[in-house]
C-alpha cells in the first residue's frame, strides 16, 4: 500500500487562510446603512429609517449559539460625554440550516405596529438583557458601543418589536428602542411589582410604545416595487 504523502505545511496555512477570509467576509453585515436609514434587501425587503439625531455606531454579524445568523445595527442618541439617552438596536435573524423552530412567542403579546402584527414587549433593565437579547448578544452590543466611546446607563426603560417572517418560526426582525431612565428621577426596582411606583409602570409602557411608533419608520420595498 503506497503511503500518503504529508500536506505541505504552507498549503496546510495556504488553506486555513483562505477559509479564515471567506469566513469572516461571509460574517459581514449584508444591509446597507444610507445616513438613518437601513436598506434591507431582503427578510424583511424593508426600509428603517431612525430620527435625524440618532447617530450610526455600527453593524456588526455573528453567529449565536451555533443555530442563528444574527446581523445587528446600533444607533444611539447621546449627550457630549458620549451617554447614550438613547438606543436603536435592529437586528435580522436567520436560523441556520438544520436547525428547527427557533423563535416562539405568547400569543398575547402580539399587537399592532405600524400597521403590522407585531410581537410587543416592554421592560427596565440593561437594554441587551432578556428579553431583548442575552448574554451573547448583549457583548455584541456593549462592544460595539465601547468601541465607539459610548456608555450605556445600566437603568433602562425598552421596548422589544419583533416582527416574525414566515410560518416556521426561523426567521425574524427585531427592533429594541431604549431610554435612559434617569430623567425621570424614577429606578427600574420602583416601578417594578412591589415597588414605590410601581402604579405609574402601565402609563409609561404605553406612552414608550408611542414614542417608539413616532421615531422608527418603517417601509416594504416589496410594496415600491409593485
Amino acid at each position: 500500500m503506497q503511503k500518503e504523502e504529508p500536506i505541505p505545511k504552507l498549503i496546510l496555512a495556504t488553506l486555513f487562510f483562505v477559509s479564515t477570509l471567506a469566513s469572516a467576509q461571509a460574517l459581514q453585515p449584508e444591509r446597507k446603512v444610507q445616513g438613518n436609514t437601513i436598506v434591507s434587501e431582503r427578510d424583511p425587503a424593508m426600509r428603517i429609517t431612525l430620527p435625524q439625531d440618532a447617530h450610526y455606531v455600527g453593524g456588526d454579524r455573528f453567529i449565536l449559539h451555533s443555530a442563528e445568523d444574527c446581523e445587528m445595527h446600533v444607533f444611539v442618541k447621546a449627550d457630549a460625554r458620549k451617554h447614550v439617552l438613547e438606543l436603536y438596536r435592529v437586528q435580522f435573524s436567520n436560523s441556520l440550516p438544520g436547525q428547527g423552530q427557533r423563535h416562539q412567542y405568547d400569543a398575547k403579546n402580539f399587537r399592532k405596529f405600524d400597521g403590522e402584527n407585531t410581537y410587543i414587549q416592554t421592560g427596565l433593565g440593561p437594554a441587551g438583557a432578556p428579553p431583548a437579547g442575552d448574554a451573547d448578544t448583549e457583548r455584541h452590543l456593549q462592544k460595539l458601543l465601547a468601541d465607539n466611546g459610548y456608555t450605556l446607563h445600566p437603568e433602562m426603560r425598552y421596548v422589544l418589536l419583533t416582527r416574525p417572517l414566515g410560518a416556521l418560526g426561523r426567521k425574524e426582525m427585531t427592533i429594541v428602542y431604549a431610554e435612559d431612565l434617569t430623567p425621570t428621577g424614577l429606578t427600574a426596582k420602583s416601578l417594578r411589582p412591589g415597588g414605590k411606583a410601581a402604579s405609574r409602570w402601565p402609563a409609561m409602557q404605553k406612552e414608550l410604545v408611542e414614542r417608539a411608533d413616532k421615531k422608527i419608520q418603517l417601509e416594504s420595498l416589496a410594496r415600491e416595487k409593485n
